[in-house]
């Protein structure tokens, strides 16, 4: 029973990392668009958006 919950445990606390990855990945892809001319601090929330959009989507992460 211990251990089954441990295990349990494990996979919930790995997928949460892996939750804040994309999120963390969507924030750097925002960043480096804006630092690359791609928009500036007005432009965050569309930019983070289409950066988490693409993520999803499996597509690259580079605008066409």
């Amino acid at each position: 029973m211990r251990r089954r919950w441990a295990r349990r445990n494990h996979r919930a606390e790995f997928a949460g990392f892996i939750h804040t990855l994309s999120m963390l990945r969507s924030i750097w892809v925002a960043l480096t668009r804006i630092g690359h001319g791609d928009g500036d601090l007005s432009d965050w929330r569309r930019l983070r958006a289409q950066a988490a959009q693409t993520h999803n989507q499996g597509d690259r992460l580079s605008p066409n």
